[in-house]
């Protein structure tokens, strides 16, 4: 079972007390440490000055000085070599003694626990003194123990200070840190606030990019194109549905006014064979509208699967002049066909024969008698330029940037595509644009019209693809 996603508040609130305490926490630990050290460094300093001070006099004379010290300091005594206590006195609950050879210059320090568990530090140091008046001086232990309770009791309240200190930090970072996150959020909740109260009527309104934080300007820029995007894309949807709806009132007018005539009075069967045959007629051209707005709408959509095949350009062309060539014909203008056999292209048979079909038949349509129609392809670069050339009347400058565009007719001409719907070259760019290539028209009035079409030669990563 997937774990739910955490909130960033909550991660940013774990990420900062997380680290304020990791960083407090060492600091601390540093300054125990320290002064556990300090403490130490005083006792044992303590202690080797007490034996230096124990090397220099006499056994009796140290015992003798040593009495009437205060009980809290260190204590000495002198042991002889079977480690017996011959001067001085220890308390009760002290360690037992440990007599090691040393060096005679350097003590030998320790850490032991007495009998009631108390921690002591203890220095011992091998030294010549005499054990009695006027005798000669004999080798012997000096053993100077220091009571370290105090210290420990010190340095216990000092750890349990700083863990009740670090527990209440660790509550305020988490508080602290989880304000601090709210507030650095919300300007992300501004802009979620923001995006959530777009609607079609307000898409064309822009965000606010000044008052958004350096981190997301880009983010809001970025749901700014998106909303550019949406925004065109409505209007493209209200003006295609505007545009719709105009190129079906025509057909659905004259086939409601012919009805309306033929029911007017009483007719004979010639005169309501005319009208169902004109109804017909106007029946035929929805029909093509029809078709024509559902092959857009499936070669505009950039979701659509195409059926890519290898094809011979050569014979897919000469197919669709041997389809056209009774047109042509009709019209009196020559159809020739100009492909290198070798060159391949990969495409939708059937989308591309439509787009062909619809960029010739507009050429044969606006070719005068004894005029000419020609058919080009080369490859360049990976990409394959298939080339409509007409010697035909040209199409006025002003109007080139719309012959692609849905429903527009070339002003003069009566038709700006298919069946004289306006979807013609509209179908032909969507069908070139759903290959991942482009369309482009040139023409120059009085000598005809160049319309290219470029495909990519192979299938390209990522390109929409069945099977």
């Amino acid at each position: 079972m997937p774990v739910p996603p955490r909130s960033i508040a909550l991660r940013l609130t774990v990420w900062y007390a997380a680290t304020t305490l990791v960083l407090i926490a060492g600091v601390t630990w540093g300054q125990y440490r320290k002064l556990v050290a300090e403490l130490a460094g005083g006792d044992d300093q303590l202690i080797i000055e007490t034996l230096a001070a124990a090397q220099r006099t006499t056994v009796l004379a140290f015992s003798a000085a040593r009495e009437g010290l205060e009980p809290a300091g260190p204590f000495v005594r002198v042991l002889n070599q079977a480690c017996r206590t011959i001067a001085g006195a220890a308390p009760s609950a002290a360690p037992e003694p440990v007599c090691r050879a040393t060096d005679g210059s350097r003590p030998l320090l320790r850490s032991a626990t007495g009998r009631d568990g108390h921690n002591w530090r203890i220095g011992t140091q091998s030294a010549l003194a005499p054990v009695a008046a006027e005798a000669r001086p004999a080798a012997v232990w000096i053993e100077v123990a220091l009571d370290r309770t105090r210290d420990m009791d010190v340095l216990g309240e000092h750890r349990r200070t700083l863990g009740s200190a670090l527990v209440a930090t660790l509550v305020v970072c988490t508080i602290v840190g989880y304000w601090i996150a709210r507030r650095g959020l919300a300007p992300i909740e501004s802009l979620a606030l923001a995006v959530s109260s777009i609607d079609a009527r307000s898409l064309g309104e822009t965000l606010d990019v000044s008052s958004a934080p350096t981190e997301l300007r880009s983010l809001v820029a970025s749901f700014d194109v998106v909303r550019e995007r949406l925004n065109a894309a409505f209007a493209s949807l209200t003006q295609f549905s505007t545009e719709l709806a105009h190129e079906l009132r025509t057909p659905l007018h004259v086939l409601r006014q012919q009805t309306e005539v033929a029911l007017a009075r009483a007719r004979t069967p010639d005169e309501y064979r005319d009208v169902m045959g004109s109804s017909l007629e106007e029946l035929d051209r929805l029909h093509h509208m029809v078709d024509d707005i559902l092959f857009l709408a499936r070669a505009e959509d950039p979701r659509s699967r195409i059926e890519r095949t290898d094809l011979p350009v050569a014979a897919e062309l000469a197919d669709v002049a041997d389809y056209l060539e009774s047109l042509a014909a009709e019209k009196g203008v020559l159809l020739e066909v100009d492909v290198p056999r070798a060159l391949h292209l990969s495409a939708d048979r059937m989308m591309l024969r439509r787009a062909l079909v619809n960029v010739v038949t507009n050429a044969i349509r606006h070719t005068l008698r004894g005029g000419r129609v020609s058919l080009e392809a080369a490859s360049r670069d990976g990409l394959v330029a298939i080339q409509v050339r007409d010697s035909g009347a040209g199409i006025p400058a002003a109007a080139l940037p719309h012959v692609f565009d849905r429903y527009y007719r070339v002003p003069g001409t009566g038709s700006g595509g298919t069946e004289g719907t306006g979807l013609g070259l509209a179908l032909v760019r969507g069908i070139v644009t759903l290959h991942g290539g482009w369309a482009t028209v040139t023409s120059t009035l009085g000598e005809g019209t160049l319309v290219t079409l470029v495909f990519p030669e192979n299938v390209s990563e990522g390109a929409p693809t069945d099977g």
